[in-house]
């Protein structure tokens, strides 16, 4: 552990949090930033039929925030946060991020970590609209190795946009 990391834990909050907790609702405030430790995490809204849509899922370990969007607007948002296996995490509240913010090599960290954030999400975008099922899920077991029995499958159909019976027919052609 370096000791960037070693002060971001020092100015945290260690938790253990039990499979399927939500971590953030819609229309909370996100107030913290999080170093997951262990676990699994994934983030979903829900659209106008009333049916989850999972943005993302985030393995440990790891640096993300409940809702990036919510975080730094400091507005309630629409994403939502849940564990899909017991984790331990540490929260650092919004007050000690921008106490953190004034130094240099964390300020550094965060521009890192938000660039990473804009890759993912340009990859994920393009491979919705250029690739098929096939080749997002190809992708999705290279980007989230060893998951793949911890989370349900309806949640990983509905990050790929496609349906559960769409995905359990892919896991057999490849298998």
């Amino acid at each position: 552990m370096n000791k960037l990391q070693e002060k971001i834990i020092t100015y945290s909050k260690y938790k253990q949090v039990p499979k399927n907790t939500i971590l953030l609702k819609e229309g909370e405030l996100c107030k913290t930033f999080v170093y997951l430790k262990n676990g699994v995490i994934r983030h979903y809204f829900t659209d106008r039929s009333g049916d989850d849509i999972t943005k993302n899922f985030i393995k440990a370990p790891t640096y993300f925030c409940y809702s990036l969007s919510s975080f730094v607007s400091q507005k309630p948002g629409i994403i939502e946060c849940e564990t899909l296996s017991d984790v331990e995490l540490y929260e650092m509240s919004y007050n000690n991020f921008q106490e953190m913010m004034q130094n240099a090599d964390f300020l550094n960290f965060w521009n890192n970590l938000l660039s990473t954030f804009i890759l993912k999400k340009e990859r994920k975008e393009i491979a919705l609209l250029r690739d098929n099922a096939t080749q997002r899920y190809i992708q999705f077991l290279k980007n989230f190795p060893g998951v793949l029995n911890e989370i349900p499958h309806y949640y990983i159909a509905s990050y790929l946009s496609i349906s559960p019976e769409t995905l359990s027919r892919i896991r057999k052609s490849i298998s």
